[in-house]
């Protein structure tokens, strides 16, 4: 079978570099590698002709303006493969990524996608306070219930052809698919070879438009409403018993008690992370977690209610 790696870019000029890099050592060549540029400002189409050149057949398309989703489709749309895969600039993949996804479609015709994790690869303390908080170790995931991110999957064309990735959502694009797949019984599968690394967020603020941008496309679909649901109620009630029963201190152990048990996660995994950093890099880590959180939680709240509201008024992007 042929295979196609297909990706959308946009002003990814520091990244590109290394998942080229990463391209020329897979065990698997693609026979061809489709990318889509939605209007990079920077270097990044002469980086990418310069770099991907040679490592199999290269095609750009040019595509300003385009979201992701729009991306994506036209790069599989004039890509030649029978199988797809979908990866994103700024992750990390292992030498045998490529070889894990094709390996698992043409070993079991009944699987319709393979996936693999994004793990955390910090470079910085905020980066590693950040991924403790956002991404879970892969012992920590079920495969089932895992929102499955289009930054390592593969599947056949017929598939995407069934399901294109929808242009009317911004963000959370691929979300959506992996919530109509796993409602329409299709077969999701994990290789671990297939997992690859992201390096988190290096600011506070790049993190916050993030974390808003995935929300708000959550509430444009109308997409992990009980979820939302459940963090505005958290907020609310804690700060509610907090207000009413001022300085009482049963009522401040009851929420840091509480506090606490929502934070058990984050701390569990940053002290899995900081092992062979400075004693001192290590506790400011941990120091920011709460900071980390907060900020996050209130990106998803702002950001999702701008999604709904969009969604509500019909000022997303047409159906």
């Amino acid at each position: 079978m042929r295979v196609s790696v297909c990706m959308t870019v946009k002003n990814e000029a520091g990244s590109v570099g290394d998942l080229a890099r990463d391209f020329r050592a897979q065990t698997l060549i693609p026979d061809e590698i489709v990318v889509t540029d939605g209007g990079s400002t920077d270097d990044t189409p002469r980086i990418l002709a310069q770099q991907l050149q040679g490592i199999s057949t290269l095609k750009l398309i040019d595509l300003p303006g385009s979201n992701i989703s729009a991306g994506r489709n036209r790069a599989i749309s004039e890509s030649t493969g029978d199988l797809i895969a979908i990866v994103d600039a700024g992750l990390r993949l292992k030498p045998g990524w490529l070889e894990s996804l094709v390996r698992e479609l043409e070993n079991n015709p009944a699987t319709d996608v393979v996936f693999g994790y994004i793990l955390a690869r910090p470079a910085t303390v905020f980066e590693t306070a950040l991924g403790a908080v956002t991404i879970p170790d892969a012992a920590e995931i079920d495969p089932e219930r895992y929102a499955v991110s289009a930054g390592s999957m593969a599947f056949r064309r017929e598939l995407c052809e069934l399901y294109p990735f929808p242009e009317w959502l911004d963000y959370g694009e691929d979300m959506y698919l992996d919530l109509r797949w796993r409602a329409d019984g299709r077969i999701l599968v994990h290789s671990s070879g297939a997992d690859v690394g992201f390096r988190p967020r290096s600011t506070m603020g790049s993190f916050f438009r993030q974390y808003f941008n995935y929300a708000r496309g959550d509430g444009q679909g109308r997409m992990w409403l009980n979820r939302h649901l459940m963090r505005f109620l958290a907020y609310l009630g804690g700060g509610t018993l907090l207000v009413a029963a001022g300085g009482n201190p049963l009522a401040i152990a009851l929420a840091a008690g509480g506090g606490f048990f929502y934070m058990r996660r984050p701390y569990r995994r940053v002290m899995a992370r900081i092992a062979d950093i400075p004693v001192a890099s290590a506790l400011l880590a941990m120091l920011l977690l709460p900071a980390v959180r907060a900020a996050g939680d209130v990106a998803k709240m702002l950001g999702f209610l701008a999604g709904l509201r969009e969604s509500l008024t019909g000022r997303q992007r047409a159906r």
